[in-house]
């Protein structure tokens, strides 16, 4: 198994980039077919307009084949998703980076009205403060 990804890694994700291709490949839902007696696997859009395969699986065992071609018909449809789970983390995080920002301005402001009222309250006021 990979390392994790690192942030750089993840920001460098191109989401446009997955999505056009998403878009220009052979619309889903995707379905495996197989021919048990020749380990032949083809992958097929599961439509009724659309009968031409997409990909044979004929190099590999039966058993790999269909594992190879289960993963790529799946991910006709988990692609998207997870491109639409990616946009709204995305858009969570960018949420609260900048409510965390607003915060500390906050803060930052508040400790600059603290200080200028101290100042203006004198010297006693800094010692009863501390």
């Amino acid at each position: 198994m990979s390392s994790s990804p690192t942030l750089s890694d993840i920001a460098a994700i191109d989401l446009e980039a997955i999505a056009a291709r998403c878009e220009a490949a052979t619309p889903g839902p995707w379905e495996v077919l197989s021919d048990e007696l020749v380990d032949t696997v083809w992958l097929n859009a599961a439509t009724a307009e659309d009968d031409k395969p997409i990909a044979l699986f004929d190099y590999r065992t039966g058993p790999i084949n269909r594992a190879n071609a289960d993963f790529i018909a799946r991910c006709r449809q988990d692609v998207p998703v997870l491109l639409a789970a990616m946009r709204s983390m995305q858009q969570r995080i960018q949420d609260l980076l900048e409510a965390n920002n607003r915060e500390i301005m906050a803060r930052v402001e508040a400790k600059r009205q603290l200080e200028e009222a101290m100042i203006k309250l004198g010297p006693t006021a800094r010692v009863a403060g501390r």
